[in-house]
């Protein structure tokens, strides 16, 4: 028990390293003060454009694996970004936990934050790289279709919890991601309210991108 409080705390560590705060800042910005107001990668995809957006995905994702792999160094277990599943994920994905809360949930900017799916993007890697960059492919074919990056993620996030169970996860790691699953949904429960009514936003929509002009103010 020890050993997944420490994991816990060692990904919370990670997960608080807040991309979006900090790229926002570099550009003289609070990225949550603008946009949707979240601190995530789609947010600022949205107000910094498609460069800022894929550099804080991709970090938001690496430092999931970190986390996931530090905890495994540390503590033991395994990580299977060696192209095969590993059932001794358990400090590893207590750590992914610790990242998804760092991440949505971070202390010194009042505890918020992003939504987490990047973060559960990067655990998912650690657990199974084929099968999360199929799962990765279907929610992307999807957000291509349909045009909302919410659902996409509301999709990834959701499946999740049902891959593990149908690889024969233990319970305990089940329940650990269905609580990751679970704070990611909590957090897009007004994206899902917009999907349901049509009124979620659709990618290209550039309404709240901020000019060069706003910017320099």
């Amino acid at each position: 028990m020890v050993y997944r409080i420490l994991s816990l705390l060692i990904g919370y560590a990670f997960g608080i390293i807040q991309t979006a705060f900090i790229v926002g800042k570099l550009e003289g910005i609070d990225i949550r003060e603008h946009g949707s107001g979240n601190a995530g990668s789609t947010n600022t995809l949205r107000v910094l454009g498609k460069k800022k957006g894929a550099i804080v995905f991709f970090l938001d994702i690496f430092k999931a694996i970190l986390a996931f792999a530090t905890a495994t160094l540390i503590f033991g277990g395994e990580s299977s970004l060696s192209f095969g599943i590993s059932h001794n994920i358990y400090f590893g994905i207590y750590a992914g936990l610790g990242a998804i809360l760092g991440h949505c949930f971070p202390f010194y900017l009042k505890f918020k934050g992003g939504k987490g799916i990047a973060c559960a993007i990067g655990i998912m890697l650690s657990i199974d790289f084929i099968i999360s960059i199929t799962m990765i492919a279907f929610c992307i074919s999807i957000v291509i279709l349909k045009k909302y990056v919410s659902l996409g993620s509301i999709i990834f996030v959701s499946a999740a919890p049902l891959f593990l169970a149908v690889y024969g996860f233990s319970f305990e790691i089940i329940m650990v991601s269905i609580s990751i699953s679970f704070i990611c949904l909590f957090l897009h429960l007004e994206n899902i309210k917009r999907l349901l009514s049509g009124t979620e936003r659709k990618i290209g929509d550039t309404k709240d991108k901020i000019t060069n002009v706003e910017l320099e103010e």
